[in-house]
């Protein structure tokens, strides 16, 4: 339920109100053993085939596992009291910008920092499992991060 509201949460956001940010070329980087695992460009793709995808993904993320994805979209986060972590999506909209997906990600470097909430940015990394409460969620490992 926590992971539907926060994917909601964001989606919500984006649809009542969009700015344009300002370019800025932070990045940040950090390795991640991505084992020679080929990686799918979605920043390739057109807006309507890169919603697609996404969605695939987030309905079915065990078809997906351990693929290395390159995406863009808007940065969000929110707080999840019970278990007191703050979780950070990349929202990708649709090419209408009248739906998104949310995918979960998570920066491999420890020391990175996360960019802000509506930030656009561009993620690349692993989609990989994790449980927690008793649950299997799904996440991509970024290894690399920048704001566009």
């Amino acid at each position: 339920m926590k992971k539907l509201i926060a994917i909601l949460l964001p989606v919500c956001l984006l649809l009542s109100g969009c700015g344009k940010q300002a370019a800025d070329s932070t990045q940040t980087s950090a390795k991640v053993d991505s084992a020679a695992v080929s990686e799918i460009d979605l920043t390739q793709m057109s807006g309507t085939m890169v919603y697609s995808y996404v969605y695939n993904i987030v309905n079915t993320p065990q078809e997906y596992e351990g693929q290395c994805f390159r995406i863009q979209g808007t940065s969000d986060a929110s707080y999840w009291d019970e278990t007191h972590t703050t979780y950070h999506y990349i929202v990708i909209a649709d090419a209408t910008a009248c739906c998104a997906q949310g995918l979960e990600f998570i920066l491999s470097d420890g020391h990175a920092q996360y960019p802000e909430a509506g930030a656009n940015i561009e993620i690349r990394g692993v989609l990989e499992p994790y449980m927690e409460e008793d649950r299997l969620y799904y996440h991509i490992v970024a290894d690399e991060i920048r704001v566009l």
